[in-house]
C-alpha cells in the first residue's frame, strides 16, 4: 500500500467511525455506502456531507474508488 493510500484509508475510516461508530448495525447492516445493480458506489448522505468540506475534499474521489475494498 502506498503512503498516500494508507493515509487516506485512516482518514476515511476516522470520518466513518465518527459518523457511524455508535450505530450497533454498523458496518455490516448499515455500511456507509451502497452499490447499485450496475456497480456504482453511492456514499451515505452523512459521509458525503463530511467529504465535501474543504479539509476533506481531496478524499472524496479516493473514497468513492476505494471504500468498498475497506469493508470486504
Amino acid at each position: 500500500m502506498t503512503e498516500i493510500n494508507e493515509v487516506n484509508t485512516w482518514r476515511l475510516l476516522d470520518l466513518i467511525f465518527e459518523l457511524h461508530g455508535q450505530d450497533k448495525h454498523y458496518p455490516y447492516d448499515n455500511p456507509p455506502y451502497s452499490i447499485s445493480k450496475l456497480g456504482a458506489v453511492t456514499l451515505s448522505k452523512a459521509l458525503r456531507s463530511e467529504l465535501i468540506k474543504d479539509e476533506n475534499k481531496d478524499l472524496l474521489v479516493w473514497a468513492r474508488k476505494n471504500i468498498v475494498s475497506l469493508f470486504i
